[in-house]
């Protein structure tokens, strides 16, 4: 039991660290971890016979998470957030926040493979700058499922691997009169380097990048919302 854990406790989504190799003396662990990252954010109206230009965000983001594996099984909640992020709207350029949160289960398999799922959440605000106390939301949440496989290096070291499909709901409102909803299906991958720096700490390199497509608004057109980012995370074991 002791090999699967170590070969492969992947804590999966587009939001959290994903294939970490865990180090442990039996068969249950607790990690916990810190990360620092960049990230590109993307929402776009795309309906039919909108004109409205793209919404981008360049942000660093900080972010925590703990996982905890016994046996074949692992859970993992995570979170992170924008660090004094602003957005280039045209004409309604101004602050902007992201914050994300996931929460998987997932079960080891053979050869370094596993199955996850759980449950996401996304919220974007975009202020306007010129219009102060004003401010429009995008939230997106819902369940999502997929697989990933973890590759041993040497001296224990592991790359891994993880895709996923989620299906969200997605909630636009402003501090005005506006308010909508909408549902999408989308993907998510990750790919990630993972080193160990002594028996119970290491860190992560990883990358990641997920997209949803909102349509079935009553009064918005649909909505495009991407991310591309890369972190950084050192974790200890405990």
């Amino acid at each position: 039991m002791k090999e699967k854990i170590v070969g492969g406790c992947l804590a999966v989504s587009a939001c959290l660290l994903s294939g970490q190799q865990v180090y442990a003396e039996g068969d249950s662990l607790l990690r916990a971890r810190a990360s620092l990252g960049y990230s590109s954010y993307g929402l776009t109206l795309s309906g039919s016979g909108s004109t409205t230009p793209d919404a981008t965000s360049q942000y660093l983001a900080a972010g925590a998470g703990i996982t905890y594996a016994t046996g074949d099984l692992y859970f993992d909640a995570s979170g992170s957030m924008s660090i004094n992020a602003t957005h280039d709207w045209p004409k309604f350029e101004g602050d902007f926040e992201r914050t994300d949160s996931t929460l998987t289960a997932g079960y080891l398999l053979e050869q370094g493979w596993s199955v996850f799922g759980g449950y996401k959440y996304g919220k974007s605000e975009l202020f306007q700058g010129n219009l102060p106390g004003y401010s429009l939301t995008f939230e997106a949440y819902g369940l999502f499922g997929g697989a990933g496989k973890s590759i041993g290096l040497n001296n224990g070291a592991s790359m891994s691997f993880n895709g996923a499909l989620a299906f969200m709901t997605g909630d636009v409102y402003d501090t005005k009169t506006l308010k909508d909803s909408g549902k999408a299906t989308g993907l998510s991958f990750s790919a990630a380097y993972n080193r160990p720096l002594s028996h119970n700490s290491g860190i992560q390199l990883r990358g990641f990048y997920q997209s949803y497509s909102f349509s079935d608004f009553a009064t918005v057109v649909d909505v495009n919302e991407s991310i591309l980012g890369v972190d950084a995370a050192f974790y200890m074991d405990f």
